[in-house]
């Protein structure tokens, strides 16, 4: 049962994250915590997701922009593994919790305002979606959305846009 659910939720977060640029995570960690812990779920979903990122950088890389990425990379990775050094230490019911508040935020978020939020892509903007999407990345394998809608911004097209995302 757990390796059809890792299949499964893996093809079809690759489908979304092919078509939109981030969403694999968020989807394959809608089934994983039904059939494993909420840690081993997202170590699950960082390693399946890093070959897929990995190929679709490779396809885009034409309009990979390597000054647009190296600040918010550097702030996401920062985070991210500041996050997953303590991760062990908290509380899973706490964790689990959290993960679920997470979950309605942002089906809230990409619900009503998605289509109507717009970032200002500049310093302070990087900075606070960087960090962000590194604790959702650290926390529970989901980091995609605010660096979506940052390099929305930022971008010219979609190659663009899905170069420099992933």
């Amino acid at each position: 049962m757990i390796w059809l659910t890792v299949f499964f939720s893996s093809i079809l977060g690759g489908i979304v994250q092919a078509v939109t640029g981030f969403g694999c995570g968020v989807v394959m960690m809608l089934f994983l915590p039904q059939v494993m812990s909420l840690i081993s779920g997202s170590a699950v979903v960082a390693a399946s997701s890093l070959g897929l990122t990995g190929l679709l950088t490779w396809q885009y890389r034409k309009d990979l922009h390597w000054k647009m990425i190296i600040f918010p990379t550097i702030i996401y990775l920062s985070v991210s593994v500041s996050i997953l050094n303590i991760i062990g230490t908290l509380d899973l019911s706490v964790l689990k919790t959290a993960f679920g508040i997470f979950l309605l935020l942002l089906a809230l978020y990409l619900l009503l305002l998605s289509s109507r939020a717009h970032l200002k892509a500049n310093t302070g903007t990087m900075i606070v979606c960087s960090a962000v999407s590194g604790a959702g990345s650290g926390l529970f394998a989901i980091g995609g959305p605010l660096m979506a809608l940052y390099f929305l911004d930022l971008t010219k097209n979609r190659d663009e846009y899905i170069a420099n995302l992933e």
